[in-house]
């Protein structure tokens, strides 16, 4: 049986209550999201077509004038690669994954977004040339330097609540 549209928002509300009913870990999000995304690129470097070429270069080429700006691009490229990898059920589960993770992200430093362009550029240079090693390895390389921003964005948040006495 071929399905032939599904609804992301189901996924997303599905996850979110499992989420919510279940106490997952955000890290554990985190992880899923890396494991699946890191999947996805491997198989962009393999399954890609020149469509998909050309509209992450379109993305990559794109002038950045603001974090909103920078949000909205990295979301367009991650989503791209994952629709290059040609497996749609993964493609959903990431939209699910990344709406999840983006609620509760809420800046990007600006001094982050230009490493962040180098690593997506090193991501869409091994896609283009069809190795799923090095499309993995930046990949990973990207999603770790995202972690460190979510990282840090939490311990300020803690030392926030801490100055002002509240409990977090």
């Amino acid at each position: 049986m071929l399905v032939k549209k599904i609804d992301a928002k189901l996924i997303v509300n599905s996850f979110d209550l499992i989420i919510k009913s279940q106490k997952v870990d955000f890290g554990e999000m985190l992880e899923a999201r890396k494991i699946i995304e890191c999947a996805t690129a491997r198989m962009a470097a393999i399954n890609r077509t020149e469509e998909h070429i050309k509209k992450m270069f379109h993305i990559l080429d794109l002038k950045i004038g603001s974090r909103e700006e920078f949000i909205k691009i990295n979301y367009e490229f991650h989503e791209t690669v994952a629709l290059a990898s040609q497996n749609m059920v993964l493609f959903y589960i990431l939209q699910a994954l990344r709406e999840l993770i983006f609620k509760s992200h809420t800046t990007t430093p600006v001094e982050k977004i230009e490493e962040s362009v180098k690593q997506h550029r090193a991501i869409y240079e091994a896609i283009k040339g069809r190795n799923p090693d090095n499309a993995e390895k930046a990949m990973i390389s990207d999603l770790d330097n995202f972690s460190i921003i979510l990282l840090n964005e939490a311990r300020q948040r803690v030392a926030c609540g801490n100055a002002k006495g509240t409990k977090v």
